[in-house]
């Protein structure tokens, strides 16, 4: 099991390099963590927490880290969302058993295809 969990940590850490280098706007954008995804660097959103699509995509994101990692997260709210193209950067507040946790997770959304690309604790502050 804890292959299954170091093969998706380093799928997520390729991913945010990946992302570093991604032209999202037609210009380099700094984004090097997860945590300066959700901080801004330059994704904008006309979408809120409360947004059915942004709710069901938060709760996609929670029901696929569970999935890969056998967790038992459960999803509570949406803390803030982002959006460049078919990305979404959503800070996803969370319970695990007892305690209050705030993951940043990264989907794409292609027609009706979804995929997970990154989900992290999220250490940042400043929100």
């Amino acid at each position: 099991m804890a292959t299954k969990v170091d093969i998706f940590l380093i799928t997520i850490e390729f991913l945010l390099a990946a992302f570093i280098v991604v032209d999202i706007f037609g210009g380099m954008k700094n984004i090097e963590t997860l945590d300066d995804a959700v901080d801004g660097s330059g994704l904008t959103t006309n979408l809120t927490g409360d947004d059915p699509k942004v709710v069901n995509i938060a709760n996609f994101a929670v029901d696929e880290y569970n999935k890969y990692t056998n967790s038992k997260l459960k999803f509570v709210n949406v803390v803030k969302v982002l959006f460049a193209q078919s990305s979404y950067v959503v800070l996803i507040q969370v319970t695990d058993g007892f305690e209050s946790k705030q993951y940043a997770a990264i989907v794409q959304e292609r027609g009706a295809q979804r995929r997970l690309v990154a989900f992290d604790e999220y250490s940042g502050h400043g929100l």
